[in-house]
C-alpha cells in the first residue's frame, strides 16, 4: 500500500573542514564528509525510495556539497538554496515547510537548528524522540511523517519515522 503521509527529512550536513579562508560559509566537506554524504544518499534511497520532490539546502558550501552528494544516489525533482536556512530558527524552517506543495521535502542545514526543529515537530509521545535532544551528528537525517498538509505542519504534528546516520569505515 502506498504511504499517503507527507514526509519531511531534516539533514545535518556532512563533516566539513574546520576552517576556510572564505569564512564559515566557505567551509567545504572533507573527503570523509563527501563519502558520508554519498552514503547518506544511499540510506535515504532505502528509506524513501529512488526520488524526492524537493530539497532545500543552506547556501553554505558544506550544505550545498552535502545536497549534491546525496543527489548522486537520490533523484531530486526540485533543488534550491535558501539563505534563510543558515541563520534560521524554528519559525524560518517552518515557513519553508509551509511553502512546499509536494509530498516529500528534504532540508539540509546546520546545528543546532536541525535538532531543535525536529524536537519541535515530533509529537511528545513519539518513541525515539530523545534521539534529537542535545543535537545530532554530522551526516544525519531525521525522517518525519505527518498526516497534515505541509502548510498546516506545527509543533508536535509529526512522527519520527527513522533516524539515519552515515558512518564511513
Amino acid at each position: 500500500m502506498c504511504d499517503m503521509r507527507n514526509t519531511i527529512v531534516l539533514v545535518r550536513h556532512s563533516t566539513a573542514e574546520r576552517f576556510s579562508a572564505n569564512g564559515d560559509l566557505g567551509r567545504a566537506l572533507t573527503p570523509e564528509g563527501q563519502e558520508q554524504a554519498i552514503e547518506l544518499g544511499k540510506l535515504l534511497v532505502k528509506e524513501l525510495g529512488p526520488s524526492v520532490d524537493c530539497l532545500v539546502a543552506s547556501h553554505a558550501v558544506r550544505a550545498q556539497e552535502t545536497a549534491d552528494a546525496i543527489g548522486q544516489n537520490l533523484k531530486i525533482e526540485n533543488l534550491w538554496m535558501d539563505r534563510a536556512i543558515y541563520d534560521s530558527d524554528v519559525d524560518s524552517l517552518r515557513e519553508i515547510v509551509h511553502s512546499c506543495e509536494r509530498k516529500t521535502l528534504v532540508i539540509v542545514g546546520h546545528e543546532p537548528t536541525i535538532s531543535v526543529f525536529a524536537a519541535a515537530l515530533i509529537c511528545d509521545d513519539c518513541p525515539g524522540r530523545e534521539l534529537v535532544y542535545g543535537g545530532v551528528p554530522t551526516a544525519s537525517a531525521i525522517v518525519l511523517k505527518t498526516d497534515l498538509p505541509f502548510d498546516q505542519v506545527c509543533c508536535g504534528s509529526c512522527d519520527l519515522e527513522a533516524f539515519l546516520h552515515a558512518e564511513i569505515g
